[in-house]
């Protein structure tokens, strides 16, 4: 009876494994390689999960090159760990890119993003920015969001201080702009 027990124990590893590594696999291949380079702002990435033992989860992160030189920066994170928050962020990744494409303002984009999340039955939280080089101006709407830190030249880092709204999925809730 101990040899069966210790031979399941072992298959249920061995399936927990794969699980996780089919769910590792599928969310480092929906985040970008490299960051493209964009008119008048340097951009550089590395993800690091926080947990050492879950490291799949829904994180993700984008640099979306729209019109008149301006680019889009998103950060984001669907609720939970495993496959689920990994397709999850997918589909809310590509949601993204795809408003991005439309030229929206950053509140337009969460309002959008948080009705679809509400339909995946899901939450997340996402902050979106739009950097304009030639005004030097970025405007940012936060959906639940930790706050970015402003990286200057020669300078600390700064914690911005935003209004962090809600997360996306509640439904109905007005997104700000900073």
């Amino acid at each position: 009876e101990l040899a069966d027990r210790a031979a399941v124990c072992i298959d249920n590893a061995r399936l927990y494994q794969g699980a996780r590594n089919t769910a590792v696999t599928l969310q480092r291949s929906l985040l970008p390689d490299l960051p493209p380079q964009q008119a008048g702002l340097e951009v550089a990435s590395r993800y690091r999960p926080a947990g050492t033992t879950i490291e799949v989860g829904g994180d993700w992160f984008d640099v979306i090159p729209l019109t008149e030189d301006k680019t889009a920066l998103v950060v984001g994170d669907v609720m939970g760990s495993g496959i689920s928050a990994a397709t999850t962020m997918g589909r809310l990744r590509t949601a993204t890119t795809t408003l991005a494409d439309l030229n929206l303002p950053p509140t337009e984009v969460l309002h959008h993003l948080d009705k679809i999340t509400a339909d995946l039955e899901q939450y997340a939280t996402c902050a979106y920015t739009v950097y304009d080089p030639h005004r030097t101006l970025c405007h940012i709407a936060v959906a639940g969001h930790l706050p970015p830190v402003l990286m200057r030249a020669g300078e600390p880092p700064e914690l911005l201080d935003l209004p962090t709204g809600a997360p996306l999925g509640v439904g109905g809730v007005a997104f700000e702009v900073t």
